[in-house]
C-alpha cells in the first residue's frame, strides 16, 4: 500500500513494489515524485523523517535527517549581520543546508533492497516527461509567488 497527497508519487511507489521492492524502497521513491510534482510541500531542499518498522524483529528505527544551519553560520556572525532579535524568514540566513536527500540515502542504506538509481527512476521520468500540475499545488504556488517571491530581492 502505497498513500500520498499526489496520485502520480502514489504509482511511483507502487510501481517500486510491483518490481520488487520493501516499503523503504517505496517510501523514498514516493517521496522524491512528491519533490517533483509538489516541491512546495516536500522537496529535495526540505528534511526527512522516518519512522521504520521490521516486522522480522518487531523492531522500530527512527531517523531524523533535518536540515542543519551552515559550516559557517553562527551567533556572532547573524549578530554582525545585525539580526539581534532573530533572522528574517525569508533572509539567506534562515535557510538550512537540506537533509532529504541524505535521508533517502540513509533509508535505503539502511533498510532497503534496490539501488538508489532504480528508486529515483519513476521520479526522474516525471522530471524528464512533465506531468499536469494539481490544482491545489498551482494554488499554492500561485500563492508563494505573490506573498513570498515577489517580495525577495530579485524574485520579481
Amino acid at each position: 500500500m502505497v498513500a500520498s497527497s499526489q496520485p502520480l508519487a502514489s504509482a511511483a511507489g507502487l510501481r517500486i513494489l510491483e518490481a520488487g521492492g520493501n516499503a523503504a524502497d517505496a517510501a523514498v521513491a514516493t517521496a522524491a515524485a512528491l519533490a517533483v510534482t509538489e516541491p512546495c510541500n516536500t522537496g529535495l531542499g526540505g528534511d526527512c523523517f522516518a519512522l521504520y518498522y521490521e516486522a522480522d524483529t518487531a523492531r522500530v528505527t527512527a531517523m531524523n535527517s533535518s536540515g542543519r544551519a551552515p559550516a559557517g553560520l553562527d551567533l556572532a556572525r547573524i549578530g554582525a549581520d545585525g539580526f539581534s532579535n532573530g533572522i528574517p524568514i525569508l533572509h539567506p540566513h534562515a535557510v538550512t543546508v537540506p537533509g532529504a536527500a541524505a535521508g533517502w540515502c540513509e533509508c535505503l542504506a539502511e533498510h532497503g533492497t534496490m539501488p538508489l538509481s532504480e528508486v529515483l527512476s519513476p521520479a526522474i521520468q516525471l522530471a524528464g516527461a512533465g506531468f499536469p500540475v494539481g490544482p491545489n499545488t498551482a494554488f499554492i504556488w500561485q500563492i508563494g509567488a505573490r506573498n513570498q517571491l515577489s517580495k525577495s530581492p530579485g524574485g520579481q
